[in-house]
């Protein structure tokens, strides 16, 4: 068998969810039927490291920092986003692409993020017999009611996902959402879902940290759509209001320190003994917390299909959820999940509920470890037939 030559796109400033699906895809695919190769930027070049050779991975430079100035570097970067000038950044260095496409015979493109969409589509200009497949990660760009710029804006984002070879979604609800959106992609759009890494499970330390409190789990650092700013004013409120203490809530995720939401966090006297700030954390680092934790809390405002729900029901911790479509499509109330509202009233409540009540956690718990959570030594084979059949369509 000829090896197919696949090379993933990837810009981006960190590593997320989308980020973790394009590590576990180069770690599992089928090594004796790809050369895998990797287009990325400058901040993604350290998370890579052993997983390709140097030579399989063309690095465009930075998209996000351009000073080893702190602040500098902040008034760069604002004045990058407000320009748009990424794009701008991306399409320099096309020609340079194109030469490392052509010297590598690479003939399919698996992108995830806008960048990478945007990257693809002036690829694909340029090579139209290149098999460009985009898989979608969240519905923030599909929902034109929301108003974000989100690297591409809505517009942008549907034009260039017409020219797709392929598009695969993380969970149903998003297929149903992309199809509803662009009906004339039916037929090449398909559900793939995320998985997990066996191996990282048996890594867990097994000790147990848990203190007499109720551990509370926050991911979402200060990512606006991960609701951080919403679960700290319901703390605060759940304190005064419901007169409840007997907990303590641990935050990872991406924090900067500069920012609105650390400033909240660490100039509130009244939630500060009842907060521990951690930051990020490369994974699997974070499944230790999550292990640790009596419950994991997405107070989201528009997911996917994150990692972390199963993460969290591998793991026994009990799911307090927001009652967005994705997580009202995977789970009950008080079954599987405790859900709330996107207002503080309604979360304070929940938190209020789900710290008094053990044997709502007990019953959450029982019934997640019940249930059949994909892992990515099986999901990889569906990406990799998708990879075969369209690249074999392109040739034929």
């Amino acid at each position: 068998m000829i090896k197919k030559n696949l090379s993933f796109i990837l810009f981006s400033n960190g590593m997320g969810g989308a980020e973790q699906v394009v590590m576990q895809l180069i770690k599992h695919i089928d090594h004796t039927k790809f050369n895998v190769y990797l287009i990325t930027n400058t901040e993604m070049l350290t998370y890579f490291n052993g997983l390709l050779d140097q030579e399989n991975i063309f690095n465009i430079g930075s998209l996000y920092n351009y000073s080893s100035n702190h602040f500098l570097n902040r008034i760069l970067n604002k004045i990058v986003r407000t320009l748009d000038l990424q794009k701008y950044l991306i399409k320099l260095k096309l020609k340079n692409i194109l030469k490392f496409i052509d010297k590598n015979k690479i003939s399919i493109l698996h992108a995830h993020l806008m960048y990478d969409l945007y990257a693809g589509q002036l690829i694909k200009e340029k090579l139209n017999q290149i098999n460009f497949i985009y898989t979608i990660h969240g519905f923030l760009n599909l929902d034109n009611n929301l108003k974000l710029k989100y690297a591409l804006t809505h517009e942008e984002f549907k034009d260039y996902l017409t020219n797709v070879d392929y598009t695969t979604c993380v969970s149903e609800l998003l297929q149903t959402k992309v199809i509803q959106t662009l009906p004339a992609i039916k037929q090449k759009c398909i559900y793939i879902s995320n998985a997990l890494e066996k191996i990282n499970f048996e890594k867990i330390s097994q000790f147990d940290m848990k203190n007499k409190k109720i551990n509370l789990l926050f991911m979402g650092g200060e990512k606006e759509v991960k609701g951080g700013i919403l679960l700290i004013k319901a703390i605060e409120y759940l304190i005064q209001t419901h007169t409840t203490t007997n907990f303590i809530l641990t935050i990872l995720g991406p924090i900067n320190k500069n920012n609105t939401f650390y400033k909240m966090l660490k100039n509130n006297i009244i939630i500060e003994k009842y907060i521990e700030i951690v930051g990020f954390v490369n994974p699997p680092e974070h499944l230790d917390y999550i292990k640790q934790s009596d419950v994991l809390i997405l107070p989201s405002k528009s997911e996917g299909m994150p990692i972390v729900l199963y993460e969290g029901m591998k793991l026994k911790s009990a799911l307090l959820v927001s009652d967005i479509p994705i997580f009202k499509s995977l789970l009950e109330d008080q079954v599987s999940a405790l859900f709330f509202s996107l207002n503080i009233e309604s979360l304070a409540t929940s938190l209020n509920k789900i710290i008094s009540d053990t044997q709502l956690r007990n019953t959450i718990v029982k019934y997640n470890t019940k249930q059949k959570i994909p892992y990515w030594d099986e999901i990889i084979k569906e990406y990799e037939n998708i990879y075969i059949q369209r690249n074999n369509n392109i040739d034929e």
